[in-house]
């Protein structure tokens, strides 16, 4: 979890101001706090660091293009794009964040039907800027239009003294300079029904699987809230196939039945609990 703000306009806050915005914010990450002042935008950002702890500072600048970029989220075929795109293009970090510039070099405003992954972000140069959020909304982001400027941010406090109606930018839109805030992606309807019930567990199964493996994605220690329930014991169950060590973190009375339900899981499994 990050936390970003972005404003573009004319009437742009200095770096003390936009120092105390993130300060609003800065439960979100405390690993290390980001800006960037251009003529036409400021960009800020709280960092929770998971992949290149050490390199993946935002903003991020692309000198080809001079786009900044800061984002809140994982990009979960990083590395695939990474592998795509690494002889056009020179890499300076290893953060999932990085495949964002050449991605919407290469594909505009089309980019965020190449993610796979639960994001909020903003990209800017001195032309043009590019909002976006997720598919399902995973990643908060709100914006505000006052008399001078268009604001986001990852919550609503970062934008409570600005004048004008508080937004949530809705889910699986993007907002382009030029073309406003425009809709990339909408369930599709289906009118078949699997019948065959082991076929319908394979498919639960691959695709929970599936899922949680792609977001153990992390240079960090990972681990999971286990309460003891059927939900989170499946997650930790599928969690433990792929990692050696698993931390689990539990909740509640020193009495509670989902205290008891959870050691018991963790014991089974083998977490550390």
């Amino acid at each position: 979890m990050c936390g970003i703000v972005g404003f573009f306009g004319s009437d742009l806050p200095n770096q003390g101001e936009v120092t105390n915005i993130l300060s609003t914010i800065v439960h979100r990450g405390r690993n290390d706090t980001g800006y960037i002042r251009q003529q036409n935008f400021v960009l800020g950002h709280n960092r929770l660091s998971i992949m290149d702890v050490e390199g993946g500072h935002q903003p991020l600048h692309d000198p080809e293009s001079q786009l900044y970029t800061i984002a809140n989220g994982e990009i979960y075929n990083y590395p695939q794009w990474y592998d795509h795109l690494k002889d056009g293009y020179s890499f300076a970090t290893r953060s999932d964040t990085e495949i964002l510039p050449p991605l919407y070099q290469q594909f505009s405003c089309e980019l965020v039907q190449k993610l796979d992954g639960m994001f909020s972000f903003i990209l800017g140069n001195a032309e043009e800027f590019f909002v976006a959020r997720d598919r399902i909304g995973i990643k908060p982001l709100y914006y505000i239009q006052d008399d001078n400027n268009l604001i986001f941010a990852s919550e609503i406090k970062a934008l409570i003294h600005y004048q004008g109606q508080i937004k949530e930018f809705p889910q699986a839109h993007y907002y382009h300079s030029a073309q406003g805030l425009q809709s990339y992606y909408s369930l599709p309807q289906s009118n078949s029904f699997l019948q065959d019930i082991d076929l319908i567990l394979d498919k639960i199964r691959q695709g929970l699987s599936q899922s949680v493996r792609k977001r153990l994605m992390s240079d960090v220690p990972v681990g999971v809230f286990l309460s003891g329930g059927l939900d989170s014991s499946i997650i930790a169950w599928l969690m433990k196939q792929n990692v050696e060590k698993l931390h689990s973190f539990s909740v509640g009375f020193p009495n509670s039945t989902d205290l008891k339900a959870a050691r018991l899981v963790a014991e089974y499994l083998g977490t550390i609990q």
